[in-house]
């Protein structure tokens, strides 16, 4: 990925190509598409109105997503989860906040956040946080 170092990115699971979407915060703009990165002093970002509309209509939208700060060094390579990692999920139907997998606790920031499209433990396309990293309400 050519994506400076430590540059905002917002970042969400892209339907199609089933692959992370990074979006520069800077410029609005998808800069790259990842199989696996890592973000540091992460936040998880769902829009109300982008929910209410998924709800109302049934039809899925980009309205959730982590916002954070690129970080190249702390990327694992795909497929691999970090031993203290807790997943992390959401959906719109059962509430409106990134969950903890494990204990369904609110999730809304953590210190670092992992992103693999694909990982052992749990399928496709969780998010996972270190486990003394994440904020809940």
């Amino acid at each position: 990925m050519s994506i400076p170092p430590l540059r905002p990115v917002f970042v969400y699971w892209n339907l199609h190509k089933r692959l992370w979407s990074v979006r520069d915060r800077a410029t609005g703009r998808v800069v790259a598409h990842a199989e696996s990165l890592s973000l540091v002093a992460a936040v998880f970002v769902v829009s109300e109105a982008g929910r209410r509309r998924v709800l109302s209509e049934g039809r899925k939208n980009v309205h959730a997503g982590v916002a954070g700060a690129y970080c190249p060094a702390e990327t694992p390579r795909p497929g691999s989860v970090p031993e203290d990692g807790t997943p992390v999920t959401y959906n719109p139907r059962t509430g409106p906040t990134f969950v903890r997998r494990d204990t369904g606790a609110p999730v809304l920031s953590a210190a670092r956040v992992y992103l693999d499209a694909v990982t052992p433990a749990t399928g496709p396309r969780f998010p996972w946080v270190r486990a003394d990293d994440p904020v809940s309400p």
